[in-house]
């Protein structure tokens, strides 16, 4: 035995003296992921349950004891500083950029019905958070909340049955228990319900309801989904029940809802796994259904900063699943969607300590890391919708927690923003815990929480007509105040939820959590309804836009109107407006609806001119806001500043600015190749007094004029003309990526969608600079197989580099290679081409593989400054390319790529290459002498046993 000891050691030793320095490394957008995959399985138990009216009545008394039951898991946890990554420590906040535009002041619809919903004790006893969930069907409301009690009303807000535990459907096994994190949805397509929780130790478990009644029997269905599905989130959709969680990484599952429908045995699930921000999957309302074979889709929110560079932004994701050959279903990143600037969270990554709440220095969470429930779409025929909220800082309350929500619309293709909004009305309250919903007229309602150090925290909502002002929400009413506070645990929540009456498709059903009186834990919950009667009777919507327009005085300006009935609305409405100061006309009066007409506005002075639309039919008077901004004469010129006339050597990407003109509302600023304007290459019309954002192309001659507008017309600068740089990188230069991939440069992708562009790009797993992570500058090249979806075989290629007049050439750059698993698919590498970017190349000058220690992602030395040298290509012209090829795995990064030419060798600047650095002599010596001591301790335990 010794002698197998003595020998281990040695090789212990040497491998501890010959191995590269590594250092685990995370991506620097934080997440640990695992490798992406499709799993699939299916329900380990099925059976049917007693009718819920025949469940004997529980007599168990519970303590009001409190505790945090199925704590919201923290997925950073294991990171550097719990994954917070500096978002604990912000000061300075900026305010929310939409708030200020966020609101129009009419009236949300005041409550038509409030009743109490579950709270504790009945709920789990002394726990929190109470999870509060619930749904409409035609005839039922059915709420749940933690841990795991399902209540049911009839739409009056009786109780129709004791609170019954959901485990109790099962006659034993994992889901016999109540863990928790309910999710009730009512399946209108079917006119079914699930009923729905997580079991330990890996396990989901659904009730589908045999006919209508929520009081009847239940198709009972456990599955083993592999990993805890915390956090877990239902949509119904026509193929499937389409679910989220919080595991390892974030997951999206599809549950085969035809056969759980019919009671089959073993319904089929399809699991996906690898994304980096929490997943809402879609949620169908109203009687018209998706267009055939259309996936359900998910979406995720992602910060800038936070999730690893690019834009503040909304992600939606395409589920398509096949139950009858899984191999063919996919999950797929189908839009990238830019929102307005958002900071995450309000008070730092999985800070609960966060709302303040009155008589009580006790905070609770904000809810701001993850999109809230839950995600909803209706197909209006014309156009699809998808609306969703999610909270945001910059709020202008106590804490800065407000409401970011939005609107998505799909025409053709694609997916696009049609509205956005914050929702914070200046009150000195935080608003969180949100879920929003729209009905069958295109209305939104958002219902959440208000709180503050001033206020109980107290269950409220916001709603807005569709022909309402774009971005904006009316102001709130209250659907219950809160008259105490939570003042142990800091969980709240943890969500909430709205839904429609499928039987109007009208009326909002809304529930959230308060408390009567202050307790550690004794929370209540609230349901009310409330409806815009635009949408219950036959009413009819004026809208225009849009509502502001530019004008010139002796001119007219005009306003396009549309006129829409509801409900059978069937009268002309009789148009007219309260202008002052002007003349106005209708080319059709009155309008009926569907119909449209057109308003001439003239004989106005030179200033801003602001009146109202009014439009009166049957009783029913609507408004509509309407500004000119008017003109006395055209601007006088604007004066250009930069980039200098004649200037030279002007980066790729420069800043254009000018003087400011008095009277314009707009420049336009035109650059050409040519002196004449014939071909513009750049047409932005701007607010302001600069503008970046233009590529342009190396060592070329530009020209360039803007215009300022207004609304008697536009006064043209003079030109100037500007040089860009020769080339991006010559002997002794440098490129650092920070305007983007140089234009010169070349990117040949053989195999993957996007390639190479920059972590400004928004199209890599990682952001540069992180500490410890990537060692350059600002911003990066980037190329990521997992952003793009597959397999990618990508060059990056410099210009053509003149390799003449100097004897020893030094390439140096920066790179930061990064796998997941060890698949042997995956390469980084540096090659030469003397015929063009193109190839063929040669043999590599440096690379990196995925061969690395098992567990560790980032490639050893990953971001340190490497060296090559290209003196055999002196006399030549070379293309020097970076060479990727990842299958799915994450990214490569480079950045500081500098060539160094001199004509003496010795004054080459050589930066070592750290890849594989010997170690001293002395530290060899003493780490082989502890090898021998460890190697001794290990026998002599050995020999005690």
């Amino acid at each position: 035995m010794k002698q197998y000891i003595v020998w281990i050691a040695a090789l212990i030793c040497i491998m501890i003296v010959t191995m590269p320095q590594q250092t685990k490394v995370t991506a620097a957008d934080g997440d640990d992921k695992v490798a992406p995959e499709m799993i699939v399985g299916s329900a380990e138990f099925s059976g049917t349950s007693p009718a819920v009216r025949d469940l004997p009545t529980d007599t168990r008394e519970y303590p009001l004891v409190q505790f945090e039951i199925n704590p919201r898991d923290n997925p950073h946890i294991f990171e550097p500083d719990f994954g917070r990554r500096g978002t604990w420590d912000r000061v300075d906040i900026p305010t929310d950029p939409l708030i200020a535009n966020s609101r129009n002041f009419a009236d949300s619809p005041a409550p038509l019905l409030s009743f109490e919903g579950v709270g504790n004790p009945t709920g789990c006893g002394g726990c929190s958070p109470p999870d509060v969930v619930g749904d409409v069907g035609l005839n039922h409301y059915v709420q749940m909340v933690n841990a795991t009690k399902v209540a049911i009303f009839d739409k009056d807000g009786n109780s129709l049955n004791t609170p019954f535990n959901l485990g109790d459907l099962w006659p034993s096994g994992n889901c016999a228990s109540n863990a928790g994190d309910p999710i009730v949805v009512y399946d209108e397509m079917a006119d079914r319900w699930l009923l729905s929780q997580f079991a330990s130790p890996t396990h989901m478990c659904f009730a589908i309801s045999q006919t209508s009644d929520p009081l009847g029997s239940y198709h009972i269905y456990t599955y083993n989904v592999g990993s805890f599905p915390d956090y877990f989130k239902v949509g119904a959709w026509p193929d499937g029940y389409y679910m989220s969680a919080n595991e390892s990484t974030y997951t999206a599952y599809a549950f085969d809802r035809v056969a759980m429908l019919a009671g089959d045995s073993a319904p089929n699930f399809i699991k996906f796994t690898g994304q980096d921000n929490l997943l809402l999957p879609s949620d169908v309302d109203g009687a018209d259904l998706p267009p055939a074979d259309a996936p359900n889709y998910f979406y995720t929110f992602k910060d800038d900063s936070y999730h690893g560079g690019g834009e503040d932004r909304v992600e939606v994701f395409a589920f398509s699943a096949d139950f009858d050959d899984t191999s063919n279903s996919t999950f797929t990143l189908i839009d990238t969607i830019p929102m307005s600037s958002f900071t995450y969270t309000a008070c730092g990554f999985f800070n609960f300590n966060c709302i303040s709440q009155q008589g009580t220095s006790q905070r609770v969470d904000s809810l701001g890391e993850w999109p809230m429930f839950s995600f909803r779409y209706r197909n209006f025929g014309t156009h699809e919708t998808l609306v969703g909220t999610y909270g945001v800082g910059g709020g202008t309350g106590q804490d800065g927690a407000a409401i970011r929500w939005f609107e998505l619309r799909k025409t053709g293709a694609d997916w696009s923003l049609y509205q956005e909004g914050t929702h914070d009305v200046g009150d000195g309250h935080n608003r969180f815990n949100a879920t929003i919903a729209m009905d069958s007229c295109g209305n939104i309602a958002l219902g959440y929480v208000a709180s503050s150090s001033n206020l109980y925290p107290s269950v409220r909502y916001a709603t807005r007509l569709a022909d309402d002002p774009l971005g904006t929400l009316r102001d709130e009413q209250i659907l219950f105040a809160g008259s105490g506070s939570q003042t142990s645990s800091n969980r709240w929540g943890d969500y909430a939820a709205i839904s429609v009456d499928p039987f109007d498709g009208a009326t909002f059903w809304f529930t959230n959590e308060y408390y009567a009186t202050s307790s550690s834990s004794a929370w209540d919950t609230r349901i009310g309804t409330f409806a815009h009667q635009e949408c219950l009777s036959p009413t009819y919507s004026l809208a225009v836009q849009p509502t502001m327009q530019t004008g010139c005085v002796g001119d007219s300006v005009t306003f396009d109107i549309n006129a829409n009935a509801f409900n059978g609305f069937t009268a002309p409405v009789a148009l007219s407006t309260d202008v002052t100061g002007a003349t106005a006309a209708f080319s059709v009066n009155p309008i009926n609806p569907p119909g449209s007409s057109v308003l001439s506005v003239a004989d106005f002075s030179a200033g801003l001119l602001q009146f109202d639309l009014i439009g009166m039919a049957d009783g029913q008077t609507k408004t509509q806001g309407l500004s000119i901004d008017a003109a006395g004469a055209a601007p006088a010129q604007t004066t250009l500043i930069a980039p200098a006339d004649a200037a030279s050597d002007v980066g790729t990407l420069p800043t254009f600015s000018w003087s400011a003109v008095a009277e314009s509302s707009s420049y336009r600023l035109e650059v050409a190749t040519d002196s004449g304007f014939n071909n513009i290459v750049v047409d932005e019309v701007v607010a302001g007094t600069s503008f970046t954002g233009a590529t342009l192309l190396t060592n070329t001659t530009y020209y360039w004029r803007v215009s300022a507008e207004n609304g008697c017309g536009q006064s043209t600068s003079a030109s100037a003309q500007f040089t860009t740089i020769p080339t991006s990188l010559a002997c002794n230069g440098a490129v650092n990526f920070e305007q983007r991939v140089p234009s010169d440069w070349v990117t040949l992708t053989s195999s993957g969608l996007t390639g190479w562009g920059t972590t400004d790009d928004g199209i890599c797993g990682s952001a540069n600079g992180t500490p410890g992570n990537f060692a350059g500058t600002g911003i990066a090249a980037c190329v990521d197989s997992d952003a793009d979806g597959g397999y990618v075989d990508s060059y990056l290629c410099t210009p053509p580099i003149d390799l003449s007049g100097y004897g020893y050439y030094n390439l140096s750059f920066k790179v930061n290679f990064s796998v997941y698993d060890e698949t042997n698919e995956d390469l980084f590498e540096v090659v030469v081409s003397t015929d063009g970017a193109d190839g063929p190349y040669s043999p590599a000058l440096f690379s990196k593989t995925d061969d690395y220690p098992a567990g560790q992602h980032e490639v050893p030395n990953s971001g340190a400054l490497e060296t090559i040298d290209l003196s055999a290509y002196k006399d030549q012209v070379v293309n020097v390319c970076f060479h990727y090829v990842g299958d799915y795995d994450w990214y490569a990064q480079v950045d500081d790529v500098a060539l160094a030419c001199t004509v003496n060798e010795a004054q080459v600047s050589m930066v070592e290459s750290s890849t594989r650095q010997p170690l001293p002599f002395g530290l060899m010596l003493g780490v082989a002498v502890i090898g021998l001591l460890v190697a001794s301790s290990v026998a002599i335990s050995l020999r005690r046993r």
